[in-house]
């Protein structure tokens, strides 16, 4: 698997572009975004991706219960059950 990587040269996992928000803006709105909407676009992809450290956590601890041949759980319930017991410091 290829990885981007950074100038010190980190492989980034995920990131987002602002093509790849044109690109969406192109095929819902049928033009490409302002400064101004891209700005809202910044705004809302913060606050959405704020938490982004949980989903982290759950991948990771999917992959552990794999490696030690549990079944995998499913992400929607394994999500809010970690979720919850890392935001309320039980973990």
């Amino acid at each position: 698997m290829n990885y981007t990587k950074t100038e010190r040269g980190e492989r980034i996992l995920w990131c987002v572009l602002e093509d790849d928000a044109q690109e969406a803006a192109l095929r819902i709105l049928g033009r490409k975004l302002s400064e101004d909407e891209l700005h809202q676009v910044k705004r809302a992809l913060e606050f959405g991706l704020e938490d982004w450290w949980i989903t982290q956590e759950v991948a990771i601890r999917d992959l552990k219960a794999e490696s030690e041949e549990y079944p995998i759980p499913t992400y929607s319930s394994q999500f809010s059950e970690i979720a919850t017991r890392i935001t309320e410091g039980r973990d």
